[in-house]
């Protein structure tokens, strides 16, 4: 569900107005997401005329921004953005590093993403 989720924002860095501008001088950069004590790791980077892509990323790689779920289940949530980032950070469910507003732009198209495409179950 992650996966798809973070497919489908790649899909409207690439595509959707609003957030193809909001990343227009981000193309150097690079996301990782994970969930904690899984052994998947997630990439998001710029891959040159395919645009933004999503695919397995190798624990040594260094990325610009990182975001780490706590559990399976809080990534869940957010995937299916269900999530209170505010109440997530404080409470440790997520943690972020890196460079903080690559992952608040992330965040933003994501919002944009998930009022647009329905969610299963709905």
């Amino acid at each position: 569900m992650l996966n798809g989720s973070l497919e489908a924002i790649c899909c409207y860095l690439n595509h959707h107005l609003v957030a193809k501008k909001t990343f227009d001088n981000e193309s150097s950069r690079t996301l990782t997401f994970e969930i904690k004590g899984m052994q998947r790791k997630w990439l998001i980077k710029m891959d040159g005329s395919n645009g933004w892509q999503v695919g397995a990323c190798s624990f040594p790689n260094r990325a610009s921004a990182c975001l780490a779920f706590k559990d399976i289940e809080v990534a869940k949530n957010a995937a299916l953005g269900t999530l209170d980032s505010w109440l997530s950070l404080t409470n440790g469910e997520i943690i972020l590093s890196g460079r903080i507003p690559l992952l608040d732009k992330f965040g933003y198209v994501s919002r944009i993403a998930q009022k647009e495409v329905p969610r299963p179950g709905r």
